[in-house]
């Protein structure tokens, strides 16, 4: 196995890191409210609809770019890889419910 990694031309293969998953349940509002990530982590934010209220039936991550329909009853997962620390929100498609996600630098440190 040594051989083989000083062989001419190899090149070890760069480990992606596994998602960090969060899960927030959606009733009339966002449990937990606030998630809190760190810059180059990998991110699943597992929602879990458990209302019926038609503004809860989509989250908007307008930073992102990113918008999911929410089921009730169903995990609906959503990738991010946040890569620069700072304070993003997530709504409701009608803009009424808010959440937050808190990246911090690479180091942990919380950002100014």
């Amino acid at each position: 196995m040594f051989l083989q990694s000083i062989r001419r031309g190899f090149v070890p293969q760069a480990s992606t890191p596994e998602p960090r998953e969060v899960r927030i349940r959606v009733r009339a509002g966002y449990e937990p409210g606030t998630v809190v990530s760190r810059a180059g982590q990998p991110l699943r934010l597992i929602f879990r609809r458990e209302d019926q209220l038609v503004c809860t039936e989509e989250v908007v991550f307008p930073f992102f770019g990113r918008s999911a329909t929410l089921p009730a009853g169903e995990d609906v997962p959503i990738d991010l890889l946040p890569t620069e620390p700072g304070v993003y929100a997530f709504t409701c498609g009608w803009g009424m419910l808010s959440g937050l996600l808190v990246v911090t630098g690479e180091d942990g440190r919380r950002f100014r």
